[in-house]
C-alpha cells in the first residue's frame, strides 16, 4: 500500500510564513498470512504407493489485524486430479489454524506437495512471499529402491532452504542401494554429475545397519537450484534450494504465535560466511528490553535455524500476557542486519 500526501498552507497575517508543526498518519497494516515448510507436516516423508497422505498445515496470521475468509489449497505439482481447497472464516491476528489435508497417492519416485494460502479476493496481505510451500513425498513401489536422503552440510533440508554457496553434500541409502559404481545418477540443476559424485564412495555402519554414503562438495551460483537423484528414469530423491551471498536475514517467524509456555524462533540466513552472532531481542510494547536469546557461530547454520524460548524474561520470570515485539539482529563483519516481528502470550 502506497499514501500521497499533500497540503496547502496559508497564514493569518499574510506576511509570516506558515510553519507545519505535526503532521501524523495513523495506519494498521493488514493481516500476514503465513505458511511455511516447518508448518506443514506428513505422517511421513516415505510411504508405500497406493496409500493415502495425512497432512496438517499450520496457518499462521502474523499481521496486525484479523484475516477473513482465507483461501487454503493443496494439490499435487505432478496429478493435479486431486485437489483440496478449504476456506478459513475468521483469523485473528497472531493466531493459527491446523487444517488437515489427505491426498492418495499411487506410483513410484517423488511426489511433491503443494499447499497455498490466499488472501479473500479484493483483500491485501502484508507479505506475499510467505504464502505458497512446496513438500516432497518419496513413494515406494513393490519393487523400488529403499529411500535415499540427502543432507547439505550435515542437514536434512526442506524445499526451498538456503543453504551455503559451497555445501557439503551428502547421499545416504542403505548399502545394498548401491555398488563399488554407483547405482544413483545424480543431476545438479538438470546437469548430470554422477561421473563426480561417484568419487566420494564411502560405506558406514550405524547400528544393525549398513550404510552407503556418497559425499561431495559443488560451487553453486546466487539464485535457485535443485538436486535430484536417479535409478535408471526412476526419481528417487528430489529437493529444491536456494543460494544468496548476500548477507540477510529471511522468513523470520515464530510458533506456535500466540504461545502459553514457550515458542520457537525460526530465521534462515544467507551470506558468503556465518555472521559473528546473531541475537534476539524481545521488548515490551512501551520499548523495554526482556530478555536476550544469543546465537554464536558455532549453534548457527547457513540457511534455516530455531531457537526456542522459554517464555521467561532474562531475571527468570515468566512473562505476562499479551502483546510484545521481537528483534532479530544479525552481526557480521561488514554489516548489522535486523527484523522486527510481532508475537503474543495467552494463558
Amino acid at each position: 500500500p502506497q499514501i500521497q500526501l499533500s497540503a496547502r498552507l496559508s497564514n493569518t497575517d499574510g506576511v509570516s510564513s506558515p510553519l507545519l508543526r505535526q503532521w501524523n498518519v495513523r495506519y494498521l497494516p493488514p493481516p500476514d498470512l503465513a505458511i511455511s515448510a516447518w508448518t506443514l507436516h506428513t505422517n511421513a516423508d516415505t510411504i508405500q504407493s497406493g496409500t493415502l497422505v495425512h497432512a496438517t498445515l499450520n496457518v499462521y496470521n502474523a499481521g496486525f489485524r484479523l484475516a477473513d475468509s482465507a483461501k487454503v489449497s493443496s494439490y499435487l505439482l505432478e496429478d493435479t486430479t486431486q485437489r483440496f481447497d478449504a476456506v478459513i472464516d475468521t483469523l485473528a491476528a497472531g493466531s493459527q489454524r491446523a487444517i488437515s489435508i489427505v491426498f492418495n497417492v499411487t506410483g513410484g519416485g517423488v511426489r511433491t506437495l503443494v499447499a497455498r494460502v490466499q488472501p479473500k479476493a479484493g483483500r491485501n496481505d502484508l507479505i506475499a512471499q510467505n504464502n505458497t510451500v512446496l513438500h516432497p513425498i518419496f513413494l515406494k513401489s513393490s519393487n523400488a529402491l529403499q529411500a535415499l536422503k540427502i543432507y547439505f552440510d550435515g542437514i536434512e533440508i526442506r524445499n526451498g532452504d538456503y543453504v551455503a554457496a559451497r555445501p557439503v553434500i551428502t547421499l545416504e541409502s542403505p548399502a545394498e542401494n548401491m555398488t563399488v559404481q554407483p547405482a544413483f545418477l545424480t543431476y545438479l540443476d538438470g546437469k548430470d554429475i554422477s561421473h563426480f559424485v561417484g568419487a566420494g564412495l564411502a560405506r558406514t555402519v550405524q547400528g544393525n545397519n549398513a550404510m552407503t554414503k556418497l559425499t561431495f562438495s559443488e560451487p553453486l551460483a546466487d539464485g535457485n537450484h535443485s538436486l535430484e537423484v536417479k535409478s535408471g528414469t526412476q526419481s528417487l530423491s528430489k529437493v529444491a534450494f536456494a543460494v544468496s551471498s548476500r548477507a540477510d536475514i529471511r522468513e523470520v517467524l515464530n510458533y506456535p504465535n500466540p504461545f502459553r509456555g514457550q515458542t520457537l524462533f525460526t530465521f534462515s540466513i544467507t551470506g558468503s560466511r556465518l555472521p559473528e552472532e546473531v541475537r534476539i531481542k524481545v521488548f515490551t510494547v512501551a520499548g523495554r528490553l526482556i530478555r536476550t536469546l544469543t546465537l554464536t557461530p558455532g549453534q548457527l547454520r547457513m540457511g534455516f535455524n530455531k531457537i526456542l524460548w522459554d517464555g521467561r524474561d532474562d531475571a527468570g520470570d515468566e512473562i505476562a500476557n499479551g502483546t510484545y515485539f521481537y528483534k532479530v539482529v544479525m552481526t557480521a563483519s561488514d554489516a548489522s542486519i535486523e527484523k522486527v516481528e510481532r508475537l503474543a502470550k495467552v494463558r
